[in-house]
């Protein structure tokens, strides 16, 4: 039978739709694979806490009073026992750092506190923190708390601010891009907060 000449133009017409529906699919599909196909890589984020420093209106974050045969006593950090008649003007502060599923701690530092609405760094420290992440993503949460140390261990531990955009909010979750780089940041707490807090850090990435 012969194919009529309409017939034969309809029939290579929709050969050739077809053609390019399938090699348009071919090209998402090599689209996506590389962009969603990325292989695991090894980084090491090293975090560098170089200041850390706390401040509140009073002039202290330690307000809890024992009663002692002697009369009330406040919590003294220097002392690390409640044998202070008055609250202390010093602080034993650390940071917390955690990336994925692990949590790790600064040595603790004796601070001042201060009463500015901003605290201004008086000592400098030189803490690091190193962690080994294998990941196919591009980036990585690490969140940093400013820790006060209390009278009995992490139990008794309270926060200070260092999120500025909201008082009260403590702790920041900062992403990390996992690349060969470094980045230096200064986090500070909301003036309207009751105990505002300072850490400033140096964040090296690099590929391993």
């Amino acid at each position: 039978m012969r194919i009529s000449s309409d017939t034969w133009a309809k029939t290579n017409a929709f050969a050739v739709v077809l053609i390019l529906l399938v090699g348009g699919a071919v090209a998402a599909v090599g689209v996506f694979m590389l962009t969603n196909n990325r292989t695991n890589e090894q980084y090491e984020v090293t975090i560098e806490i170089t200041a850390m420093e706390i401040a509140s209106d009073s002039g202290s974050v330690y307000n809890v009073v024992h009663k002692t045969t002697e009369g009330n006593r406040y919590y003294n950090p220097e002392s690390g026992k409640f044998d202070s008649t008055s609250p202390s003007g010093k602080a034993d502060l650390y940071v917390s750092v955690t990336m994925g599923d692990k949590e790790k701690f600064t040595e603790k530092h004796m601070r001042n506190v201060q009463t500015a609405k901003e605290p201004a760094v008086e000592e400098t420290v030189s803490e690091k923190i190193t962690f080994r992440v294998t990941t196919s993503s591009d980036s990585e949460i690490v969140a940093i708390f400013l820790m006060i140390g209390g009278s009995s261990g992490s139990d008794y531990d309270s926060v200070a601010d260092i999120y500025a955009d909201n008082a009260g909010q403590h702790g920041i979750n900062l992403s990390v891009e996992l690349k060969d780089g470094v980045e230096e940041k200064t986090l500070t707490g909301n003036a309207d907060s009751d105990v505002r807090g300072l850490v400033k850090l140096t964040i090296t990435t690099k590929v391993i």
